[in-house]
């Protein structure tokens, strides 16, 4: 991996770097393009070419960076705002006609182009409700917003990144293999590209430019449940207490913006897969101690994990979340516009990536990667398949409280037969940084296909462990369960 910092100022002096970045990092290269200055002010550098090492073709090439004076302004409103509706692309918004505009400073409009190759696919940006997952022939407008999240940062699968290191609001464009950003207001541009083999590999350079992921408490992997509206304190008591009363796991309520259904399908759905999510919170707190110990991925395009399938890649409406292969349904299947019954098949596409076989999680029916076909999915079942080689340590205890946990007297772990596969099973309080100091239990587990073993190995960490593990092998032929003592020793069991 290499990290390059890039600064194009108009006056020569460097400036440091904003807060979103690790103040004691340091860029394996600097640069400081030559700019030349136009009529007008306007400075403008020119070409830079990055390549992972010297020799190689460049995988991406700044064509050029231009800073373009401007003004920096605030509005006032003159006594009472008057207000008139627009309708605009955005829907229907407000605009205050009497706001006088005060001039408070100079800045610049930064704009960079950077020329890219044509097959290569652009991740990144943030969340944005648009339905996009490449973004490549497109305009992406980068601003704070309910449900929207810019990130000034996008990855392509030709081996690089590119991170903004600006505060300002920003236009992404993409358009003949260039790639524009504007920037709304700033002093310099400068940014960072990272140079790495694979999509992981940039962003764990993410990770190094801003910072570590820290680990959250453990009940905010729970069921979050968001509700528009509460109207006091005794109703938001007696939802808790409901819950409760129905034995539906749920870490924190919300008041905010989400309905509960009652009395249907619908709602036997959505508590079947809150329970899911319950049951599968030992292994979710695992995969989160990844993402901070080793600045792993827990939900991630297909593309991070099967660039060669080119099929894989080109899937926007699957991803994966740990081993699991997740394919929601998001388009309408009961209803249309006006509440309209629709009359089609309860199914949708579903590809499985090559290179891997798969089990359907619900029914456990094992299958061949590399296949495509039409999966049911009827309301009350989101087609969810597991790769071969996964290992999952579960809950079967029907837990609800994840704020005053007590440590498990067994442990349930589910394996999936069909390849080798290893996982490392993390335990601690649930709250605070003791992780961060050795206090934990992080137990490595291996499955050797070939000669059916399953190997726990030494303990690590000074935190309490479970000593009865039940586990349960899945293979294509069906299933088998055993159960072992373990004393935090390296211990070896058959499951065949």
């Amino acid at each position: 991996m290499k990290i390059i910092r890039v600064v194009c100022t108009p006056d020569g002096v460097c400036r440091e770097p904003g807060d979103i970045i690790e103040r004691d990092f340091v860029p394996d290269e600097s640069l400081t393009p030559a700019a030349t200055r136009q009529e007008g002010g306007t400075v403008r550098a020119g070409r830079i070419e990055f390549a992972r090492n010297a020799g190689q073709k460049p995988a991406l090439a700044q064509e050029s960076c231009t800073l373009i004076p401007r003004t920096v302004s605030r509005y006032v409103i003159q006594r009472k705002a008057r207000t008139v509706v627009e309708k605009t692309a955005d829907g229907e918004k407000s605009i205050v006609e009497n706001a006088a505009e005060t001039v408070t400073g100079n800045a610049y409009e930064g704009k960079l182009i950077f020329s890219i190759e044509e097959k290569e696919r652009i991740l990144g940006l943030g969340q944005h409700e648009d339905g996009m997952a490449d973004y490549r022939n497109c305009i992406q407008h980068l601003y704070q917003n309910n449900m929207q999240i810019p990130m000034p940062v996008f990855l392509s699968d030709a081996g690089y990144g590119v991170l903004l290191d600006a505060d300002c609001l920003m236009v992404y464009e993409e358009r003949d293999n260039r790639i524009t950003v504007t920037l709304d207001a700033v002093e310099q541009v400068a940014y960072y590209v990272i140079m790495a083999d694979d999509l992981k590999d940039l962003v764990r350079g993410i990770r190094r430019l801003t910072g570590k992921a820290d680990m959250l408490p453990k009940w905010a992997y729970g069921y979050i449940q968001s509700r528009e509206r509460y109207q006091s304190q005794e109703q938001i008591r007696e939802t808790a207490e409901a819950f409760w009363r129905r034995k539906i796991p749920v870490s924190c309520l919300v008041q905010d913006w989400q309905t509960w259904e009652e009395g249907s399908v619908y709602y036997d759905t959505i508590v079947r897969y809150i329970r899911l999510r319950y049951r599968l919170i030992p292994y979710i707190y695992s995969l989160a101690y990844r993402v901070w110990k080793e600045d792993a991925m827990i939900m991630r395009s297909l593309l991070f994990d099967y660039r060669e399938d080119e099929k894989a890649a080109g899937v926007t409406d699957q991803y994966l979340f740990g081993d699991f292969l997740v394919c929601p349904v998001t388009f309408p299947m009961e209803y249309g516009p006006n509440s309209t019954p629709l009359n089609r098949e309860k199914t949708r596409e579903v590809y499985l990536p090559q290179g891997d076989g798969w089990y359907d999680y619900e029914t456990k029916e094992y299958l061949e990667g590399g296949r495509e076909w039409q999966a049911a999915a009827p309301v009350e079942k989101m087609p969810l398949y597991i790769r071969a080689g996964s290992i999952l340590p579960v809950s079967n205890e029907g837990k609800t409280d994840l704020y005053h946990e007590q440590l498990s007297e067994e442990m349930e772990l589910e394996v999936y037969g069909g390849k080798d596969g290893a996982f490392l099973c993390y335990l601690d309080s649930g709250n605070g940084y003791g992780y961060q100091r050795g206090e934990h239990a992080a137990i490595p587990i291996s499955w050797e296909e070939n000669t059916g073993e399953l190997t726990l190995g030494a303990v690590e960490g000074s935190y309490p462990y479970p000593e009865g593990w039940r586990i349960t092998l899945y293979t294509s032929r069906g299933n088998s369960t055993r159960e072992l003592e373990y004393t935090g020793e390296e211990t070896r069991i058959s499951l065949r």
